[in-house]
C-alpha cells in the first residue's frame, strides 16, 4: 500500500499543479528548448501526418503541451510528444504553447507523472501498454542498480515483485484493469512476437490472443510466425467461392487451432480460383465504411486512410486486370 499511496501522492500534484496553472497564461517556448522525455522512448509516434493534417486545417495548436521547466532555461516534455512532432517539425514552428510544471527531483515521482499524463491523452492499445511496461522495466533496473551500489547486502526484487511494481507504477487509479500481473506478462509476451505477428491487433485479434502463438509450447520460430501471420491475413481477405461476404472474426479458439496446425508443420490449402474482384471489392467497401463509422481519434483515422488504399490498390488491380482482357479480345 506505500507504494500505491506514493503513487496518488505524485498523481495529485500532477492534477492540482495542471489546475493551478490552467488559468494562467500559457507561454510560448521554442522547440529547440524542448527536450524529450526518456519515458517517452518506447512509446510508439502514430498518426503524426493526421495530427498535423488536423493542425494545418484549424491552423492553431488546439490544446498546449505539458512540460517540466529544468532551472536552466530548458524544459522537459511530460505529455505532447506527437503535438510537439506535428506541430513543429512538420508544419514548422519554432515554437509551441506550453503549460509548465516544477520539475520533481525523484525519477519515480516523474514517471508516475508522467504515465498518467499520458494514460489520460493517448489512445491505449497493447502497443502503448507494452511501452510503458518497458519503460517503468528500466526505471526499475536503474533503481535496483543505485540499490546495490550503495548498499552491497541489498536483495533485489524477484520477478513477481517487479511485476507488482510496474503494475502500480503504469496504473494511476489503482485499478487492475489491463494492466495487472498476468496482463503484464501477455503484453510483453505480445511484444517477442515478429512485427508481422504484431500487426495482426488491425484485424481486431487482441494481444491476449496473440499472446497465445507466444506462449504455445514449443515456441513458433520466426518462420512458423511468419507463415501464421500469413495465414491470418488470408483469413480475412479470402474470397467466398459465391461472393458473398468474407470472414470479419477470428475466435480465440479459431486461432488457437490456427497456431497448433502450425506448430504441427502443416502447410495451408491452396486457393482453388483467382481473386473474385466482386466480393474482394464488397469486403473492402463494408471495411471502409466500418473504420470511417469509428473514426474519432487520429489512430482510427490513419487506419480509415490504410483501407482507403487497399480500396485504391485493388481498384487498380482490377482495371488492370480488365485493360488486359480487352486488349486480348
Amino acid at each position: 500500500m506505500p507504494r500505491r499511496n506514493g503513487y496518488a501522492s505524485a498523481r495529485n500534484s500532477l492534477r492540482e499543479a495542471a489546475t493551478r496553472i490552467s488559468s494562467e497564461s500559457i507561454i510560448d517556448i521554442p522547440s529547440v528548448r524542448i527536450r524529450d522525455s526518456e519515458f517517452n522512448k518506447h512509446i510508439p509516434m502514430k498518426g503524426i501526418e493526421s495530427l498535423a493534417d488536423s493542425m494545418r486545417k484549424e491552423g492553431k495548436l488546439l490544446e498546449p503541451i505539458l512540460v517540466y521547466e529544468l532551472g536552466d532555461g530548458s524544459y522537459e516534455l511530460v505529455s505532447g510528444h506527437r503535438r510537439r512532432e506535428a506541430w513543429c517539425n512538420i508544419l514548422g514552428n519554432e515554437t509551441i504553447k506550453c503549460r509548465v510544471l516544477p520539475y520533481p527531483a525523484d525519477e519515480e515521482t516523474r514517471f508516475r507523472q508522467h504515465a498518467d499524463a499520458n494514460i489520460e491523452t493517448r489512445d491505449k492499445d497493447a502497443d502503448f501498454w507494452l511501452a510503458e511496461i518497458q519503460n517503468a522495466r528500466e526505471l526499475i533496473e536503474r533503481e535496483e542498480k543505485q540499490k546495490e551500489k550503495e548498499d552491497s547486502d541489498y536483495v533485489p526484487l524477484y520477478e513477481d515483485e517487479k511485476l507488482q511494481k510496474i503494475s502500480e507504477l503504469i496504473n494511476p487509479s489503482g485499478q487492475a484493469s489491463g494492466t495487472s500481473k498476468m496482463q503484464i506478462r501477455r503484453y510483453e509476451g505480445y511484444g517477442r512476437l515478429i512485427p508481422e505477428m504484431r500487426a495482426l491487433t488491425r484485424f481486431g485479434l487482441s494481444a491476449n490472443t496473440l499472446y497465445i502463438a507466444y506462449s504455445h509450447t514449443p515456441k513458433l520460430s520466426e518462420e512458423q510466425q511468419k507463415q501464421l501471420a500469413g495465414e491470418v491475413e488470408a483469413y480475412f481477405h479470402q474470397d467466398s467461392h459465391d461472393g458473398s461476404d468474407v470472414a470479419k472474426e477470428l475466435s480465440r479458439s479459431d486461432f488457437q487451432k490456427m497456431v497448433r496446425s502450425v506448430a504441427d508443420g502443416k502447410k495451408p490449402a491452396k486457393s482453388r480460383q483467382r481473386p473474385d474482384y466482386v466480393a474482394k471489392l464488397g469486403s473492402l467497401e463494408k471495411n471502409l465504411i466500418r473504420s470511417i463509422r469509428k473514426a474519432r481519434t487520429d489512430e482510427d483515422r490513419q487506419a480509415a486512410l490504410d483501407e482507403i488504399g487497399r480500396l485504391k490498390q485493388t481498384l487498380d488491380e482490377l482495371e488492370a486486370e480488365l485493360r488486359d482482357g480487352l486488349a486480348h479480345s
